[in-house]
């Protein structure tokens, strides 16, 4: 039967609208992906110290297992469009971003192994809280970094980044806050938004930070 899950105070509920009843099936998930098949993937903080896990939950099963751990400032986890591959933005110094990205192995119960086959590593640029990491295909990902929006193509034998939209050189005169003194230039930063299906065209959003324009 039709059913929605939906995350409340850390909780990830399953809502069954015929019944209008709740189930309750973990809690202590900081935040999650956008939800596809039959596994979850989410982010537990680990509380002996300041790193944190990510974490596997089988909903047929209501197997959860811990996949990935430790990890310092995860600022962004994305799933590819098949669940092959698990790709995760930190930010472990608040200067540098750094892009891992996992092969995802299956067995018959769920249970799953993740092992590390790319990392990159950047300066990171000041951005909305939109999501970085957004996948053009199966097997490439983009992301945003500080020197323009990269992407990555994993089928590749030995995968290398590439800048595919140099960061903007555009600039925006803001006026001084007070009406003393005089105007500033900021630059302008392009946050990636969404890929079309076909991963032919790409909608980017040009941001200058400090007017949020």
């Amino acid at each position: 039967s039709a059913h929605l899950l939906f995350r409340r105070d850390d909780q990830l509920w399953d809502w069954f609208p015929a019944t209008n009843a709740t189930t309750l099936l973990t809690d202590g998930f900081r935040w999650l992906p956008p939800v596809s098949g039959d596994t979850i993937f989410a982010v537990r903080e680990n509380t002996f110290d300041d790193t944190w896990a990510i974490h596997a939950l089988h909903l047929p099963t209501r197997n959860e297992q811990e996949i990935i751990s430790p990890i310092r400032n995860i600022i962004d986890l994305s799933l590819s469009p098949d669940q092959n591959w698990l790709a995760v933005a930190t930010n472990p110094d608040n200067k540098t971003l750094t892009v891992f990205v996992y092969a995802l192995s299956y067995d018959e119960m769920g249970n799953i192994q993740a092992e590390k086959t790319y990392t990159s590593q950047h300066g990171r640029q000041n951005s909305f809280p939109l999501r970085d990491l957004l996948w053009v295909s199966a097997n490439e990902v983009s992301w945003s970094a500080s020197e323009g929006i990269w992407s990555v193509d994993l089928s590749q034998p030995d995968p290398l980044p590439t800048v595919i939209i140099p960061q903007s050189t555009n600039q925006y005169i803001m006026p001084s806050l007070t009406g003393e003194g005089e105007a500033s230039l900021i630059n302008g930063r392009y946050i990636p938004y969404q890929w079309s299906p076909d991963g032919r065209y790409f909608l980017v959003v040009e941001y200058f930070f400090e007017e949020g324009l």
